[in-house]
């Protein structure tokens, strides 16, 4: 007879001061947002003149070149996130 119940194992002990690159993105990734994103400003700007070679246009105009933007953003951060040694995100198992 052991009196009460045999000691309790709750599994492993919570995890503190893992691996730090689980909380957020890495400092440089804030300056590169920035870059890139006075980049794309300056890449509406253009394009939405040549394209439009107007100050005022109507939504749907807008959409096209925010489409644009999109990708265009989208590139950048890829090929940023290659400069900086990340690779490509794992393959989904």
């Amino acid at each position: 007879n052991h009196g009460g119940p045999p000691p309790h194992h709750g599994g492993p002990p919570p995890h503190h001061g893992g691996p730090p690159h689980h909380g957020g993105p890495p400092p440089h990734f804030e300056e590169m947002r920035k870059r890139v994103l006075s980049e794309l400003q300056q890449e509406f700007y253009n394009d939405f003149k040549t394209t439009y070679n107007a100050n005022k246009i109507n939504a749907d105009q807008a959409w096209v070149l925010i489409q644009k933007l999109q990708k265009s953003k989208h590139e950048k951060f890829e090929a940023d996130r290659r400069k900086h040694g990340h690779g490509p995100p794992p393959p989904h198992q």
